[in-house]
């Protein structure tokens, strides 16, 4: 059965009725069924239509950026440079320890990955007041003895003569980045600076990422410190927009009926209660009926 075929059937089925003489029925038939196999595509394409929103050009291009750019988001700047800085001061109290405890082999370990990930105000601004060594305390879930920094810290305590360690552990957050990090440079702390973490940047991502990448650090504590929280978005309110069609036109006729029917039911309920009223109080009191 092809498609005019089909067509056909649904046609006849919809159209005839046994209340119609078999010659308008005929008749009806013919001029439904004068057309030619374009206008017959054009009529059965809304079997294989896709439903849902038309995704345009527009989309998929700023889709494409979103994907691009991601870099060079603001949010994930911020990250990077909380990532590069963790590792800072890891390191920087490590070589301390090799310093100080030559014959010792103790180390701290990486901390929690939400220490870098997350870069909520809230959550940065008490990071940011934080003493170093209670950051530190909470190692990484990547090692087996989560523990390793708090024996760590309280071995160091017991320990005399290791006063520059214990100065970086009871700092803060904030002021060991102002004070050491933002400061340090290649001579006094190598591959582990901020100078060389700038240029390591530029020929991993250019001029313009190393560029928006200062801008962030040097307003990195301000930021957190008097930023305002994100509010939740609210949803966008859909307007719904009624289609003219034969069935809609249809359901409306016969709530509109049925309204009406039961306005007119209202009505008549209230005339046989005023009446019924107007009797009990004997006033020109009438026998009413309704046909």
């Amino acid at each position: 059965m092809n498609q005019k075929e089909v067509y056909d059937m649904f046609t006849m089925y919809n159209i005839l009725s046994p209340k119609l003489p078999l010659n308008e029925n005929i008749s009806k038939y013919n001029k439904l069924t004068e057309y030619d196999d374009n206008e017959q595509n054009e009529k059965l394409k809304f079997i294989t239509k896709r439903r849902g929103r038309r995704i345009k050009e527009s989309d998929n291009k700023i889709n494409e950026e979103k994907m691009v750019h991601t870099k060079f988001s603001n949010d994930n700047i911020k990250r990077r440079i909380k990532a590069l800085y963790n590792n800072y001061i890891i390191i920087l109290l490590n070589n301390l320890i090799k310093e100080r405890f030559t014959k010792i082999k103790m180390k701290f370990i990486k901390i929690y990955i939400r220490a870098t990930k997350d870069i909520g105000i809230i959550y940065n601004r008490n990071l940011l007041n934080s003493k170093i060594k209670d950051i530190i305390i909470n190692a990484s879930n990547k090692y087996k003895d989560l523990d390793n920094n708090k024996k760590c810290i309280k071995f160091i305590e017991e320990q005399k003569n290791n006063e520059k360690i214990l100065n970086i552990l009871n700092m803060t957050y904030k002021d060991l980045y102002n004070d050491y990090y933002l400061k340090s440079t290649k001579d006094n702390n190598g591959d582990n600076s901020f100078e060389a973490h700038k240029e390591k940047i530029l020929k991993l991502y250019g001029k313009e990422y190393l560029d928006k990448y200062i801008k962030n650090t040097e307003n990195f504590v301000e930021f957190f410190m008097t930023g305002k929280n994100r509010k939740c978005r609210k949803p966008k309110e859909v307007d719904t927009i009624d289609i003219p069609t034969e069935e809609n036109e249809l359901i409306k006729t016969a709530s509109t009926n049925e309204s009406n029917a039961n306005n007119y039911k209202t009505k008549k309920i209230e005339m046989v209660s005023s009446f019924a009223q107007t009797d009990i109080s004997g006033i020109n009191t009438k026998l009413i009926s309704f046909s």
